[in-house]
């Protein structure tokens, strides 16, 4: 595991040069509560927006995500049905057998005054991915341009964050049910 900034710079960038994209996952205390973030990082290097998923435990939010990233970057997702209004944003089903919502969240997340490369927990929104953005300016690309999806799961009952009825405190992918089951 690499021990300084350079070390974790090389590792990042020799990843993204052989896979494309590459994910970090970082607790984040969001109120009382620590909440596992991960997300992408690479994937704007290709032009594509970059993935973040909160609240969902490391082991799941993983495989979902490359997943995810490795269909975006094959073009078998069509990111023009991606919208910020969560209720018109696209839906991918067969992940994980459980449906999930893209939804660009590139302005809300901005709006908390995220800085890239400052790790500031006044300045930074608890899950703003910014390394993605620093990992851009450190290659000289377009950090201005870089879009932020959130990919969003439902509770148990299959009802998302933003629908009336979602049990917020049973938003773990752990505890998601397959389309394919009946729901108790």
């Amino acid at each position: 595991m690499p021990t300084t900034a350079n070390s974790f710079h090389e590792m990042l960038d020799e990843q993204v040069d052989r896979q494309g994209f590459m994910l970090l996952q970082m607790p984040t205390t969001f109120g009382k509560n620590i909440v596992s973030v991960v997300y992408t990082i690479g994937l704007s290097r290709h032009g594509f927006p970059e993935l973040v998923m909160a609240g969902a435990q490391e082991e799941k939010a993983l495989p979902i995500l490359v997943e995810i990233g490795l269909r975006i970057m094959d073009a078998r997702v069509d990111l023009a049905g991606v919208s910020a209004d969560p209720r018109m944003s696209i839906e991918i089903d067969d992940v994980a057998n459980v449906p999930f919502k893209l939804v660009d969240v590139t302005e809300s997340l901005e709006a908390v005054g995220a800085e890239p490369g400052e790790p500031d927990d006044d300045d930074i929104g608890p899950f703003y991915p910014y390394q993605a953005k620093y990992y851009l300016e450190r290659h000289n690309l377009n950090a201005e341009g870089l879009r932020i999806l959130n990919v969003s799961f439902p509770d148990p009952s299959g009802v998302f964050p933003w629908q009336e009825g979602c049990s917020i405190s049973e938003l773990d992918i752990f505890n998601l049910k397959s389309k394919a089951s009946p729901l108790h």
